[in-house]
């Protein structure tokens, strides 16, 4: 029998042909089946697309002529979808078995929350041993860097409740659909990284709230899509990307109060890529950031003109110290990023 669906589970591909089909397997035993899989194949050239069509021909194959990034490739999956909820998992995450299913239950549970986060645990599901946390909702610093929160910390239960957060990470979240259209969908020009802060924080600029379902569980092999580390694509992205997002999003009262902050740790990055050798990629983020600077203030007029929140509430969602990788790197006599 044939089941009602009421949610999209969208997975961007690029070239992860070698794990995509841990990923769907892991789907295949959701406890809640009430959904369709969406594979949008993001112009991949090693045959990804012909392998999810021949093991798993019940998935729904959305093929792009090229790369459109995580930002551009979800949203083609997400106006593709008529599901009342929508929920995004990365390619290389092996979902738990009730991760689909507790994520519906707190959709339910949280009426007018705009996403729902899952727990991201790093590696594979294993019967034994434990665990580091990849990611538990992410935060946004008042120096102008989002970080994954709990990352890297062996989890033994620490962030087990239910509860309100800054933003969800954009690898295993649920969104509902009424309110995704209002935010007009992700932010193309991020391409990837910091474009799932974006879209949760144009949410809570307009009053709606994120919320962490910590027994919505998905399993991360972190970096192997991206490849991870420090790299120039990478550098680039980061560079433009935290620069769109605090041009975009912060008020205008917050804006200045932390723009010293900011510029201060974009200089530590700055010498950072260039004792990395990325100094280059360095140039050509901060370059890109300032061609699309216009579009992004126009963007801006906009967002803080439906903003329903106020400053001081907004001040107080944000984390005032450097984010734990960059103070880790100051402590050991490094530079930032």
């Amino acid at each position: 029998m044939a089941h009602k669906v009421l949610a999209s589970v969208i997975i961007p591909n690029w070239n992860g042909k070698h794990l995509i089909g841990k990923c769907l397997d892991a789907l295949k035993q959701q406890s809640d089946q009430r959904f369709e899989v969406i594979v949008v194949e993001n112009g991949s050239h090693d045959g990804s697309a012909e392998y999810i069509a021949k093991h798993y021909p019940d998935v729904i194959i959305l093929a792009q002529p090229k790369n459109l990034g995580f930002a551009g490739g979800v949203n083609v999956g997400l106006k593709y979808s008529k599901a009342k909820y929508k929920v995004l998992l990365n390619n290389d995450a092996q979902a738990d078995t009730d991760w689909l299913k507790e994520l519906i239950l707190a959709a339910d549970q949280h009426p007018t929350a705009f996403s729902i986060a899952s727990k991201t645990l790093e590696g594979t599901r294993k019967t034994s041993g434990e665990y580091k946390i990849d990611s538990t909702g992410d935060q946004y610093s008042v120096w102008g860097f989002p970080f994954p929160r709990g990352r890297g910390e062996v989890d033994r239960g620490q962030f087990e409740d239910s509860e309100e957060i800054f933003s969800a990470s954009g690898g295993a979240v649920l969104f509902r659909a009424s309110l995704l259209a209002k935010l007009d969908y992700f932010d193309e020009d991020f391409f990837a990284y910091y474009e799932d802060v974006d879209i949760s924080f144009r949410a809570r600029l307009a009053g709606y709230h994120v919320m962490y379902a910590p027994k919505s569980i998905a399993y991360h092999l972190i970096g192997a899509t991206s490849g991870g580390g420090a790299n120039p694509f990478t550098r680039f992205l980061t560079v433009r990307n935290s620069i769109f997002l605090y041009t975009k999003c912060m008020p205008a009262q917050l804006y200045w109060k932390y723009l010293p902050k900011f510029l201060l740790s974009h200089a530590m990055m700055f010498v950072s890529s260039v004792r990395k050798g990325l100094l280059v990629a360095h140039l050509k983020g901060f370059g890109a950031a300032l061609l699309l600077f216009p579009k992004k203030l126009i963007q801006r007029h906009a967002i803080q003109g439906r903003r329903q929140v106020s400053a001081a509430e907004i001040d107080g969602w944000l984390y005032k110290e450097l984010p734990p990788i960059q103070r880790a790197h100051l402590r050991r006599g490094k530079h930032t990023s």
